[in-house]
C-alpha cells in the first residue's frame, strides 16, 4: 500500500511492541529517527502503558519501558508533520524504528521502517 499525503498535513504510525521471549524484557527502549524535514507532533501520542520515559532530542524520539513481561506488547501511536519546504515531488518521507532491551540476546527482529509520499501541492478546497 502506498500511503500519500500532502504537506503540512499529519502522518500517523503505530509501533507494536512484543515481547516474544521467555524472560521479561529489561530497560526496553524504542527509538524513531525522525526524517529530514520532519517535526513530531506530541499532542498525538498515546500508548497502551505509559513509558517510564521519553525524550526528543534533535532528529529522534525515544520512549523506554523499565520491564516488558512474557508475552506483553505495546502499543505507541504518533505523529509527524512536514510543513516546511519540500525537497522533491514527491518528498521520500522515510523513518526508522529500532528496539533494544538489556537482556535481548535475538536482536535480527527489533528493527522497523515505513515510507510515505509527501506531496508539496496546495489542497483543494
Amino acid at each position: 500500500m502506498i500511503k500519500t499525503v500532502f504537506q503540512g498535513d499529519p502522518v500517523y504510525y503505530q509501533l507494536e511492541i512484543v515481547n516474544n521471549g521467555p524472560d521479561t524484557a529489561k530497560t526496553v527502549t524504542i527509538l524513531d529517527a525522525l526524517p529530514p524535514g520532519a517535526k513530531y507532533l506530541p499532542k498525538k501520542f498515546s500508548a497502551n502503558i505509559q513509558p517510564d520515559a521519553a525524550s526528543t532530542k534533535g532528529d529522534s524520539l525515544s520512549w523506554q519501558f523499565e520491564v516488558l513481561p512474557p508475552g506483553a506488547s505495546v502499543t505507541l501511536k504518533y505523529a509527524l508533520v512536514v510543513d516546511g519546504a519540500v525537497p522533491a515531488n514527491p518528498y521520500k518521507l522515510d523513518s526508522y524504528s529500532k528496539v533494544t532491551a538489556k537482556n535481548d540476546v535475538d536482536l535480527s527482529n527489533n528493527s522497523a521502517s515505513d515510507r510515505v509520499f509527501v506531496i508539496p501541492l496546495p489542497r483543494n478546497r
